[in-house]
């Protein structure tokens, strides 16, 4: 089995990723990245529910970095998610106010279930001494959407 050489990009991303995840290791931040770090590629962090689950993604046809807060249901549950979506939705001001910037609260392209993200856009990744600021910014943001999250899981699934 033959496998094509990394592109350039693909080198940068798994660079990146392997950086980001030295830099939360060290700040004991829980973090699953993909196995394929040389992509686009995703990271979850963990929130004690495997079903609901804030995300990091390199956008690469629009140099941008995306977090979300995702919450997947079994093929057989979709409609659980779309109810998800519904009440973060209407918790929405209280929920931007509490992370400190405003979400995207439509379906993202190429996603079957709607979600809320932030885009950072025209993130430039070649500037290898600025990635310790996105790692910051990453870490801050996420971890205000991680716990905006866990916050309302409980009052989600009393609701539901």
């Amino acid at each position: 089995m033959t496998t094509e050489p990394l592109t350039e990009k693909q080198i940068l991303y798994r660079d990146f990723w392997n950086a980001f995840r030295d830099y939360l290791e060290e700040r004991g931040f829980p973090i699953t990245l993909s196995k394929r770090l040389d992509v686009s590629c995703w990271a979850y962090l963990k929130i004690g529910k495997s079903n609901v689950k804030p995300r990091i993604e390199l956008l690469k046809d629009t140099d941008s970095i995306r977090l979300t807060v995702e919450f997947r249901g079994r093929e057989s549950n979709r409609e659980r998610g779309r109810k998800w979506y519904e009440f973060f939705k209407e918790a929405k001001s209280s929920i931007e106010s509490e992370v400190g910037f405003n979400l995207s609260w439509a379906t993202a392209p190429r996603d079957l279930e709607p979600y809320p993200y932030f885009e950072r856009e025209n993130v430039d990744l070649m500037n290898r001494e600025g990635w310790q600021m996105l790692f910051e910014w990453i870490e801050r943001d996420m971890t205000a959407l991680r716990n905006a999250t866990k916050q309302r899981l409980d009052a989600f699934d009393n609701a539901s």
